[in-house]
């Protein structure tokens, strides 16, 4: 739960490593990191009854609001005793004070005076007023009536998002998340990652497919689920990305996504030709000239591969069958996938990318700009000698 590089107090200079329980209100926040929900805040704990300074990640909550926090206390070099929030549950308010900082804080329009004259009216019944009967808030001295339809909407949202941060945390979502998750999704989160929760590693900054699996697994999707296929596909695309690819041919694709997945071959496969169909994986074809340019290599061993097979069909010279003893048949089916495949599969990021350079590359030897280089280094040759 650390965010090192949002946390501008991740400077103590020790921790007592025994976690600990808070019980009480955030009074004030200091500090709020509005991407990923981390907070350094005053904080008003029951018993004993304190004020102490908590940081932390805590998404979606608000001053005023009664939580339980799990922790470890921290010495800070400038600031002292700061209490490390590691885990938390936002609670009911259980004090008539703790009621009227939460009205406070959350509904639009009520200051301190009016939550005071609503606590007065119904004391701890409060807040089972708001959810169940709130048109009774009119029956308090001087309640604004164009102010109610407010409080029920703030009250919804309210339960919304409280709904959404506690299934998160139910699937060991970290709270650094929860708050991007939500405001990717809104109020829709719940049923969107219900769905399909690989769509969190392509819609939410910074999580992967090896979160979004976890939190698939937990809500009960099994190893060969045709979602987990497709995000695990892309997934290995994304990883030779990493290590300076831009793409890979079909069947080594299918391959690698199989053993990252450990799933069969055949799932992989019909997994590629699902992403393909809706165009989250492009083909990058070298029958098409304007591609040629950008995969010469792949095309130049394809021809020459295919001229060999064509003159030396069953007669295999010794350099072939040297080849084949050191890689087997398992390797010499690779290696025709590598070289006879000449078709990429990659991301449309990466494909629209490869097109502009091969658009690029066209159009400067259309305007001879390559021939007006090699004729200046003529030229300058000429003046050397």
């Amino acid at each position: 739960l650390d965010d090192s590089a949002s946390d501008p107090g991740n400077t103590g200079l020790g921790s007592d490593a025994t976690q600990q329980t808070l019980h009480g209100v955030l009074e004030h926040v200091t500090y709020r990191n509005e991407d990923n929900g981390f907070l350094i805040g005053r904080f008003i704990s029951q018993k004993p009854r304190e004020t102490l300074t908590i940081k932390g990640t805590l998404p979606q909550v608000r001053e005023g609001e009664t939580l339980k926090l799990w922790g470890r206390w921290e010495e800070h070099r400038d600031y002292g005793s700061q209490f490390r929030v590691e885990s938390f549950l936002v609670m009911e308010p259980t004090t008539l004070e703790g009621i009227e900082r939460y009205l406070e804080s959350t509904f639009t329009g009520v200051g301190k005076v009016l939550a005071k004259r609503i606590v007065k009216i119904f004391g701890a019944e409060t807040l089972d007023v708001i959810d169940k009967t709130p048109e009774k808030l009119l029956e308090v001295p001087k309640f604004p009536k164009q102010g109610l339809q407010g409080i029920k909407d703030d009250w919804q949202n309210n339960r919304v998002q409280r709904e959404i941060l506690e299934f998160l945390l139910s699937l060991d979502v970290s709270p650094g998340f929860v708050q991007r998750i939500f405001e990717t999704y809104k109020r829709d989160s719940i049923p969107i990652i219900r769905d399909n929760p690989y769509r969190l590693a392509s819609d939410v900054r910074g999580i992967g497919f090896r979160i979004a699996d976890r939190v698939a697994r937990s809500l009960g999707f099994a190893r060969d689920s045709p979602q987990r296929a497709e995000a695990g596909t892309i997934y290995a695309l994304d990883e030779i990305e990493r290590d300076g690819h831009t793409g890979l041919p079909r069947t080594l694709l299918e391959a690698r996504a199989a053993q990252l997945l450990e799933v069969p071959e055949q799932l992989a496969r019909e997994a590629v030709t699902r992403l393909i169909g809706d165009g989250s994986i492009k083909t990058l074809d070298a029958s098409d000239p304007a591609v040629a340019s950008v995969v010469p290599t792949a095309t130049k061993a394809k021809e020459t591969t295919e001229a060999t097979d064509a003159t030396e069909p069953n007669e295999p010279n010794e350099a072939q069958e040297a080849d084949r003893a050191k890689t087997g048949p398992a390797g010499e089916d690779r290696q025709s996938a590598a070289v006879g495949s000449v078709s990429l599969l990659m991301r449309p990021r990466l494909y629209n990318a490869e097109g502009a350079i091969a658009a690029a590359l066209e159009r400067l030897l259309q305007e001879s700009a390559f021939t007006q280089i090699r004729d200046l280094d003529e030229r300058l040759r000429r003046l050397e000698g």
